[in-house]
């Protein structure tokens, strides 16, 4: 079912608090799936997070560290020609 499709998924509310609460202030996560609805989804959970913000892949660019190492599920969706969905999230500095 689909409700029970969800529960396994590792972006759950208790997941992204945790997230938030571990990462450094203006930490970055970069999220990557095959999955174009679990994307939305992602986008969807961190929407309703108050520790956490969408960026653009063009920000997430200027603040990510340079590496060219594809996971193996990358290496095989790149060979499958499957597209990857990639959503980056920062931790929002309060004070």
């Amino acid at each position: 079912s689909k409700s029970a499709k969800y529960k396994r998924l590792l972006l759950t509310p208790m997941f992204l608090a945790d997230l938030a609460r571990a990462l450094k202030p203006s930490g970055l996560v970069h999220f990557a799936t095959d999955v174009e609805q679990y994307a939305g989804h992602a986008m969807d959970m961190v929407s309703q997070q108050t520790s956490l913000a969408a960026v653009s892949q063009e920000t997430a660019r200027d603040l990510l560290p340079t590496c060219h190492q594809l996971s193996r599920r990358e290496w095989t969706c790149q060979q499958r020609q499957i597209p990857i969905f990639r959503r980056f999230f920062q931790r929002i500095i309060t004070e």
